[in-house]
């Protein structure tokens, strides 16, 4: 065929180049044209499939003109046409032939293989599938072309192509350009957030290799289906439907998939899909495509029903908990044009017994009359037994010689559930009473575990927490710097505390970044294995050559070295750092630089001085160049003034550089002061420093007195700074700036009394929280180790006397000692009344921290204590008012009505940080989700969530100190009283910290 394509510019006198590209890259062929406006044409060959690219340019009177324009195409040689024979109706349980025809371009039939799936409409509501491959994915159209100059004319094209004809401007591409390598294109699918697609289009490539096989074994692929019949025969013989819903064989398969085959044979054309369909009354969809040896491709859809005449469906919950009242439900439908009268029975058995009596039923029989092409519904009102079990419950329908049945099973949950009951504390020297108040009404018989767990604050047990350094293969000075910041600060407590050299061989060793978490944890709810977390729990595994093994003193010193060396490769000759080797001087970058290496410094490591003396004296003007730039003043100016002068007041004072920046970092400071609107807390607290190094000590001493007075005290996780407006901005403390704020308060206060609660926050903080990083981590265990020098904790022993459940124990231990995390624990009947009250006797210098957990099931379970986590639950009713969607809420949860819109709100009170926290909550009985699929979610925390039958799980990465509620939406759709058990939150990282709600009854009416 030919194409034709209109191009030029009327005021071109010049002429002009014509060139037309195949792809990215290849010129097919290029012509001179006269000035003005003309058409071109040219043939397409068959090897342009795919579609081609025109580029037109001219020059004239010092103007350059273009214009581009893409011709599309289509594969369409490449086209099957496949064509499936289902009828629109047929019965539930019918075996079923349909017959695929599938024919090529020119319309001969074909020799190939088809993927099909036949599945239940319903599925749709979660996730519509779409088809596993498509003839744009396996053959796109890739033309391209691009504007040559910034300096154009108007130009105009208007393209024709003989066959299917596009008019208009076309977007102009990028100019082809030389590329090499092979193109890798994605399927758009495969980048959705479809949860269906990735599975169907694993299951279709899986038979991707039997249509690459010789050819002998591509045509014994197909002669099985050849032996016996072809394929019009295997048609034509296809059984009678069978009475599969008959009232003595009720139905019960009611599978989603009804059929499912990746490498469906195609012979000559034609297949036959043989399959009996479940018993579902129900609308399915047909999906599938057809695929050949020279990938030829066609797609192909369909859809039919299963219904009958007279039919009955039974409408129940998913479940029902012990001693819920609901009802159970069928529904009687006509469809024969004439009135019925239908006797309709209900029958339950269980272990292939009569269990209706276990429902309080007796006689179930009861009669309905159901107009022409209309449903009755029949009601019987249950109460669910006592014991948990799985009942099978069918209902039966009669009307003459009309008949239906279904069966489907109901499980009944336990009205209790595993609740954790856990009291927390931070140890103190003498005697320390854990009590758990909860348990109180709680016999001892339902107590199933019970755990007394303390957690010693050793030297080794701090030092454990640091994550090994994790390499990558980046060599620009950000990523150097990361790697020499924490191996200097690391090699240096190795120096400061020559003990812990042989002390870190007794730690476990890793075969990951980090250390793996206690998988047999008896308290654990659930298993490490049902949530997002499991390569967190194990570690962070990772390639031995990615990791750094900062428990190595000598690996540390050899590749702190080596990277020393790197280092110094990114600074320039003027004393300025680049992101590479020769680059661009940068400023940031060498306060970045300085401010790695005044860190080493403070904490007494060596660093490359020389280096830092000429990076000193290249920022020093360029800061004060930007603080006089800035009239007005600004955050992000302030910012940077307390950022460098905290910085470079960190360095020794007797350097030149330093000496001469004096007046300059009391300048910035000043300043700083001068613009306090714009000063945070944390900017306080270098303002503080810095005026203590320049020998300010009344200054320094006003700012430390402004950060001090923004904390809170708790007496489990000690000193922290209570949330704020700002807080994104500068603080959510994090070990890095709680760490910072530490230093500072022993360097101008070291005998403050916040010294000891602040420390026992960065511990508090260890025990529920994972250190992932290696700079952060090592900087905050230098501090404390620091901390445990000056309290003696570093050369006297601990002791610990424990008085629990009828024994007495003692435990003691030297300052560089390793120990796990010690737990005591007592199953089933060696659980008495005297363990639910623990004392412990400690002696040493460091704040620990204990437990006294029990795991206990009863019926009735009242609200967890308040602890440092909580969690509170209410129930909402959605209705509209003047347009606007409200909430009311449900104060004796006996105000909810079926289809009602009922928002659940959770709410996590928690007064410390914490990673890794599960929420689940089980759902009442005959209450469904309005979210039906699972998945993450980035509103208001970073969270996974599945929709589970009888739960809702919220698995958080991570809950901030403060207050945050999560909600979610039910519909009941069934009339009764149902039991809601407790929701709970648990740490999995620290089982033993976990909170719940009681357990509530909830009356649903019609």
């Amino acid at each position: 065929e030919t194409a034709r394509v209109l191009l030029g510019a009327g005021n071109l006198t010049g002429s002009k180049r014509v060139e037309v590209y195949r792809g990215e890259t290849f010129l097919t062929r290029k012509d001179l044209l006269p000035g003005g406006v003309s058409v071109y044409t040219f043939p397409v060959e068959q090897e342009e499939r795919g579609g081609l690219a025109l580029a037109w340019f001219g020059a004239s009177n010092y103007t350059f003109h273009q214009g581009q324009a893409t011709v599309k195409v289509p594969f369409n040689n490449k086209d099957l046409t496949a064509v499936i024979d289902v009828p629109n109706e047929v019965r539930p349980g019918q075996e079923t032939a349909w017959k695929l025809t599938v024919k090529d371009a020119s319309g001969r039939p074909v020799q190939g293989q088809a993927s099909l799936t036949v599945y239940d409409k319903s599925l749709d509501y979660y996730a519509k599938p779409e088809h596993a491959l498509s003839a744009q994915a396996l053959y796109p159209q890739n033309a391209q072309t691009a504007d040559r100059t910034v300096n154009q004319s108007n130009g105009y094209f208007s393209n024709y192509f003989t066959g299917k004809t596009e008019n208009g401007f076309a977007p102009a591409p990028r100019l082809p350009a030389s590329n090499l390598l092979m193109t890798v294109r994605p399927y758009p699918h495969m980048l959705g957030r479809s949860r269906a697609n990735g599975i169907m289009f694993k299951s279709a490539m899986a038979s991707a290799p039997q249509l690459a096989e010789s050819k002998a074994t591509y045509k014994e692929s197909f002669a099985e289906a050849a032996e016996d019949t072809s394929a019009d025969e295997a048609f034509e013989t296809a059984a009678a439907p069978n009475d599969a819903g008959s009232a003595d064989a009720p139905r019960t398969n009611f599978a989603a998939t009804a059929y499912f085959n990746p490498a469906l044979p195609i012979v000559n054309g034609q297949s036959v899909i043989k399959f009996t369909l479940p018993q579902s009354l129900t609308a399915w969809n047909i999906l599938g495509f057809a695929l050949t040896k020279n990938a030829d491709f066609g797609a192909f859809t369909a859809s039919t029903v299963t219904r009958k005449d007279f039919m009955v469906r039974l409408q129940m919950p998913r479940f029902y908990r012990e001693g819920d009242k609901g009802v159970l439900q069928a529904a009687v439908t006509n469809l024969t044009g004439k009135k019925l009268t239908a006797e309709v029975a209900l029958a339950i058995q269980k272990d292939q017994g009569n269990a209706l009596a276990d429902f309080g039923l007796t006689d179930t029989v009861k009669r309905v009359a159901v107009g022409a092409n209309a449903t009755e519904f029949v009601t019987w009102e249950i109460t669910a037994p006592n014991e948990p079990a799985l009942y099978g419950v069918t209902a039966t329908a009669r009307s003459g010689k009309a008949s239906d049945g279904e069966q489907k099973t109901l499980p009944v949950y336990p009205g209790r559930q595993r609740t954790l009951a856990t009291v927390n504390t931070a140890l103190k020297n003498g005697q320390n009473t854990l009590e758990l108040t909860e348990l109180n009404d709680v016999p001892a018989d339902d107590m199933q575990t019970a755990v007394l767990t303390i957690n010693p604050s050793l030297a080794l047990s701090v030092l454990n927490a640091m994550p090994n350094l994790l390499t990558n293969p980046y060599k620009d000075l950000v990523s150097t710097l990361n790697r020499y910041a924490p191996l200097a600060v690391v090699h240096q407590f190795y120096t400061t505390y020559p003990q812990l050299k042989q002390a870190v061989s007794k730690l476990p060793k890793r075969t990951g970044q980090t250390a793996a978490w206690n998988e047999t944890d008896p308290l654990r709810l659930t298993l490490l294995e049902q949530t997002p977390w499991l390569r967190q729990a194990q570690g962070r595994q990772s390639k031995t050559a990615d990791l750094v093994d900062l428990f190595n003193p000598e690996t540390v010193q050899k590749t702190l070295n080596k990277e020393l060396t790197q280092l110094k490769k990114f600074q320039n000759e003027s004393g300025a750092f680049a992101w590479f080797p020769g680059g661009q001087d940068d400023d940031y970058l060498t306060l970045y630089a300085l401010n790695a290496f005044a860190s080493a410094v403070s904490f007494g490591a060596e660093i490359p001085q020389a280096e830092a003396k000429q990076a000193i004296a290249y920022i020093v003007p360029r800061i004060e160049q930007k603080l006089k730039a800035d009239k007005t003043g600004s955050e992000a100016t302030v910012s940077l003034a307390l950022y460098a002068a905290y910085t470079l007041s960190a360095f020794p004072q007797n350097w030149a550089q330093i000496a001469q920046a004096k007046p300059y970092i009391k300048r910035w400071a000043d300043y700083a002061g001068e613009q306090a609107r714009f000063m945070t807390a944390l900017g306080q607290t270098y303002a503080a420093v810095v005026y203590h190094r320049l020998g300010d000590d009344i200054k320094a001493n006003q700012y430390l007195d402004l950060v001090l007075s923004r904390m809170k005290q708790d007496k489990l996780a000690g000193a922290y700074f209570a949330p704020e407006a700002q807080s994104w901005v500068w603080y959510r403390d994090t070990i890095t700036t709680q760490t910072a704020t530490l230093r500072a308060l022993t360097e101008i206060r070291p005998q403050a009394p916040q010294v000891d609660a602040m420390t026992q926050w960065l511990l508090f903080n260890r025990q529920v929280n994972e250190w992932n990083n290696s700079k952060a981590a090592s900087q905050t265990v230098f501090t404390l180790l620091d901390v445990m020098k000056a309290k003696g904790a570093l050369s006297l022993p601990v002791t610990y006397q424990v008085n629990w459940a009828g024994e007495e124990k003692r435990f003691a231990f030297e300052p560089m000692d390793w120990t796990k995390d010690l737990q005591l624990v007592r199953t089933g009947r060696q659980i008495s009344e005297k363990a639910k009250t623990a004392a412990i006797t400690k002696q040493g210098a460091m704040t620990d921290f204990a437990s006294l957990s029990v795991l206990y099931q009863t019926p009735n379970v009242k609200a967890s204590s308040k602890g440092v986590i909580n969690v509170t639950r209410e129930y909402f009713t959605r209705f509209t008012q003047d347009g606007v969607q409200k909430l009311r809420p449900v104060q004796d949860l006996d105000e909810i009505k079926v289809g009602d819109e009922v928002e659940v709100h959770l709410t996590l009170t928690t007064d410390s940080a914490f990673e890794y926290v599960l929420l689940d909550d089980p759902k009442p009985a005959g209450f469904e989700s309005e979210e039906l699929t699972s998945g993450w979610e980035w509103d208001k925390l970073p969270l996974y969530r599945e929709t589970r039958d009888a739960a809702t799980r919220f698995f958080i990465n991570w809950v901030p100190a403060g207050k945050v509620t999560l909600s979610y939406v039910l519909r009941p759709t069934v009339s009764g009283k149902f039991r809601a058990l407790p929701a709970q939150a648990q740490s999995m990282y620290a089982p033993e910290f976990g909170a719940h709600t009681g357990t509530e009854l909830l009356t649903v009416d019609k």
